[in-house]
């Protein structure tokens, strides 16, 4: 439950040109079946609003520094492409960071990492200079924290297999 006695409202801006948004949207939603969440999944960056921030409980974002995924367009039939949203716009960015400086949760995933002009973003991330993946290839993450209750009693080595590695600078704290 959230502050306000109600189901944790999710917001998900997840997928581009690159990353799937539709096979992202089943993933989150088997892996969150059964968990009284309540998921949204917004169709374009121009539907991330501050007014819809305000009211979200965790913002999961999944999206590289681009326009939305040519594959959807607010009519039934799509002639021309137009008013394709953007993340991550300066106006975007502030209402991100000032949500999140207020106590909403931010699962920033994979290519979100690469968004270089965003820099209040990336420092609400902790990163200093984030660098374009190479190569897909083993991952190993490791050294997790054993006291933060999203990863308590993960083995501290996990493999993951066939990955893209982005790597960001870490800031100094």
């Amino acid at each position: 439950m959230n502050m306000q006695g109600n189901a944790p409202a999710f917001l998900f801006l997840v997928g581009d040109i690159h990353h799937s948004g539709v096979m992202q949207e089943f993933v989150w939603r088997n892996v969150l079946e059964g968990s009284g969440f309540r998921l949204r999944f917004a169709q374009s960056a121009n539907f991330v609003t501050p007014e819809e921030l305000s009211r979200t409980d965790v913002f999961v974002v999944c999206r590289y520094a681009g326009g939305d995924d040519i594959g959807w367009g607010p009519g039934r039939f799509v002639e021309e492409r137009v008013d394709r949203g953007s993340f991550l716009t300066p106006a975007l960015e502030d209402a991100i960071v000032g949500n999140v400086r207020r106590g909403m949760g931010l699962i920033a995933t994979h290519c979100s990492i690469y968004n270089a002009a965003s820099t209040k973003f990336l420092d609400v991330l902790g990163v200093e200079q984030p660098h374009m993946h190479g190569p897909i290839v083993p991952v190993s993450v490791h050294k997790l924290n054993q006291s933060h209750p999203i990863t308590r009693g993960l083995e501290m080595e996990l493999f993951i297999i066939g990955n893209e590695l982005l790597i960001g600078e870490i800031q100094d704290t």
